[in-house]
């Protein structure tokens, strides 16, 4: 069994991270906007990518976290504005959505070199 998350422990200890565990391993990797990075929401796609919202740096980032390479590989900018609340991925659209308190709704896809 796979365990994805944010690491609560880290988030006490505001060293904002992501934690995997797999036949009793445990790993943490440091979000790339370190302590300032506030991660929000998150949403897993069908290719296995976690997809999470940096709330502290504005405007907002949205990083991608392969869970098969174990690696962050997407930063990208969220110019909407507000900090993102909420992510839901709709499998039968491919793409997810995600809210921003200052009252948007917004969707976004994985861009990859196949599309």
């Amino acid at each position: 069994m796979k365990y994805i998350g944010i690491s609560l422990l880290a988030l006490i200890l505001s060293l904002p991270s992501l934690a995997f565990a797999e036949a009793g391993e445990f790993r943490i990797w440091p979000m790339p906007g370190g302590r300032d990075s506030r991660p929000c929401g998150t949403a897993l796609d069908a290719s296995g990518m976690l997809w999470i919202a940096e709330t502290g740096p504005y405007p907002n980032r949205l990083i991608g976290f392969d869970t098969k390479r174990q690696a962050f590989v997407s930063d990208s900018e969220v110019s909407s504005g507000g900090a993102i609340r909420h992510m839901y991925y709709d499998a039968k659209s491919g793409a997810f959505w995600f809210g921003v308190d200052s009252g948007y709704l917004d969707r976004a896809r994985r861009i990859t070199r196949e599309n």
